[in-house]
C-alpha cells in the first residue's frame, strides 16, 4: 500500500467515525426527547405492543404521525385502535378456542 493510499485510508476512517459520533449524538437527543415527554414514551410503548414493532420503528412511527396532527390527538387514535384491536383479537381466539 503507497503512502498517498494509507493517507486516504486514515482520512476514511476519520470521516467514518466523524460520523459515527453525529449519529451516537442524535440518537441520544432522540432518546432523551421521547423519554422526557411522558405522552411520546406512552405512545412508544403502546406502539411496541404490536408484534414486530420495536422502539426504533414506534419512534418513527410517532415522527411521521405527527407531522400530520398533534401528539395528542395522535395518543388518543393510537389508544382507540389499541382498544378495538386488543377487543376483536380477543374475540377471534376465543371463537376460535371453542372449536
Amino acid at each position: 500500500m503507497t503512502d498517498a493510499q494509507k493517507y486516504r485510508m486514515r482520512l476514511i476512517r476519520a470521516h467514518m467515525d466523524y460520523i459515527t459520533a453525529e449519529i451516537n449524538d442524535i440518537d441520544s437527543k432522540i432518546e432523551n426527547m421521547i423519554s422526557s415527554n411522558t405522552d411520546y414514551e406512552n405512545a412508544v410503548q403502546l406502539l411496541c405492543i404490536i408484534p414486530g414493532v420495536k422502539r426504533d420503528s414506534a419512534i418513527t412511527i410517532i415522527s411521521e404521525i405527527s407531522t400530520v396532527c398533534p401528539c395528542s390527538r395522535n395518543l388518543q387514535q393510537i389508544s382507540l385502535l389499541q382498544k378495538e384491536i386488543g377487543v376483536s383479537c380477543k374475540t377471534s381466539w376465543q371463537e376460535k378456542s371453542h372449536y
